[in-house]
């Protein structure tokens, strides 16, 4: 079920991250391991991967790879991320590959030591999720951001507003990412035997497939000869974005949307003044912490009231969010897009921390009361002013949407209301 909905934002200033469509906020990795042993037929159809509190370190059910083909296995860590709060400490503990005989972890066990998650995915840019340990007969092994022997599945998405998903047959749907310099594409690398390339496309919520047919059922895509053929295939829909797929071995030359977006924000200048109660301070009553209830859940006429919770100042908030005259025709406030960008999942997101310099003071050039203060790097900056932003987004039940706010002041999001 989709639903159309209408987001509210509401903040006073500086730093801010904002994500749309998030379904998790920390990614994961995913390693494919050649199997050392995959030509004794007592450890060819089992694999582990232990060493760290998510794997196990000697044979919990939880360290079984996912058989990927004859040779290939695969392991995607959730919990292992050099980002997370909880488990940063195992992305740094070295991996061991390991099969045994039977049920029993220490029966004729066999181990290959490769290494850390760290050492895997150095140099890895944050779309290189995936890594690829290729093992040798002699007991050495070699690591790879790129998998070996690959084709290069390209496809122009049928769904601008998200990403889509490689599904290859058998297995289960795979997030392609966005081809740089490709408006609209996005692609994924493909390893596996020519015989197994029959691929279907999903969007990024796995509602919708593009198939053989087009953008509704029907038979997967069987590209058997061209992976043969060529390195990188394109497949784009002809007509755009239903119609049937258009394979070829070489740049189509067709385009999509850009993957960055203006959304536009309305800003408030405003300075530390007891005439407009903005930070009066109040004898330093408003030196942080959680406090709810400052305003109330409804907004009026898109206006933001007064809550139930009393305090010196909290009064008045709905005032720094309405525009006003501060002296004979200047008015306080001014429109600015600010520039979202779509990252692989889909998921359109801004981050001030990548403006150049970092920091989120989008009216510098615009200062009705002239009055600036210096940041940590010693530039004048116009710190005071609030944000506000308005846009409707699709509501897909059941998906695990979030939305995901990062700042270093007060935010307030209304939805639907």
């Amino acid at each position: 079920m989709t639903n159309k909905a209408t987001l509210h934002l509401i903040s006073p200033k500086t730093s801010l991250f904002i994500l749309f469509l998030c379904s998790s906020i920390f990614a994961q990795l995913t390693i494919y391991a050649q199997n050392p042993w995959r030509d004794d037929p007592i450890y060819e159809n089992r694999l582990h991967v232990t060493g760290t509190n998510e794997t196990g370190h000697y044979g919990e059910p939880t360290s079984q790879m996912t058989r990927v083909d004859e040779e290939w296995f695969s392991y995607t860590f959730t919990q292992s991320l050099p980002d997370h709060p909880q488990y940063s400490h195992n992305y740094r503990s070295a991996l061991t590959l390991a099969s045994w005989e039977g049920n029993q972890p220490h029966l004729n066990r066999q181990e290959l030591a490769i290494a850390s998650l760290e050492t895997i995915f150095s140099g890895a840019t944050d779309q290189q999720t995936e890594a690829w340990v290729s093992t040798y007969p002699d007991g050495t092994f070699h690591l790879s951001l790129v998998p070996p022997n690959a084709t290069t599945i390209r496809i122009l998405s049928p769904w601008p507003n998200n990403s889509p998903k490689l599904i290859v047959r058998g297995h289960d749907p795979a997030q392609m990412f966005i081809s740089e310099g490709l408006d609209g594409w996005y692609q994924r690398d493909f390893f596996l035997s020519s015989e197994e390339a029959q691929f279907m496309f999903t969007d990024y919520f796995e509602t919708e497939t593009y198939t053989l047919a087009g953008m509704r059922n029907g038979d997967f895509i069987n590209l058997s000869d061209s992976v043969e053929l060529y390195d990188t295939i394109w497949i784009d829909p002809l007509p755009y974005p239903n119609g049937h797929p258009r394979i070829s071995g070489t740049d189509p030359g067709t385009r999509g949307q850009s993957p960055v977006r203006n959304l536009s924000a309305l800003i408030r200048d405003w300075r530390a003044d007891l005439a407009f109660g903005f930070f009066p301070h109040y004898n330093n009553q408003i030196a942080g912490g959680f406090t709810p209830g400052l305003v109330a859940n409804e907004l009026d006429d898109n206006i933001i009231q007064t809550g139930s919770t009393t305090t010196p100042w909290s009064h008045h908030i709905p005032g720094w969010f309405t525009t006003t005259e501060v002296r004979p025709g200047v008015y306080n406030a001014t429109c600015v897009d600010l520039e979202f960008k779509k990252d692989n999942a889909g998921r359109w997101y801004y981050d001030s921390e990548e403006n150049d310099p970092p920091g989120f003071f989008p009216i510098n050039n615009f200062n009705v009361f002239n009055e600036t203060h210096l940041d940590g790097d010693g530039r004048q900056q116009n710190f005071l002013f609030t944000t506000e932003m308005h846009t409707q987004f699709v509501y897909r039940q059941g998906s695990g949407q979030q939305f995901y706010f990062r700042g270093d002041d007060d935010v307030w999001v209304f939805i639907n209301r």
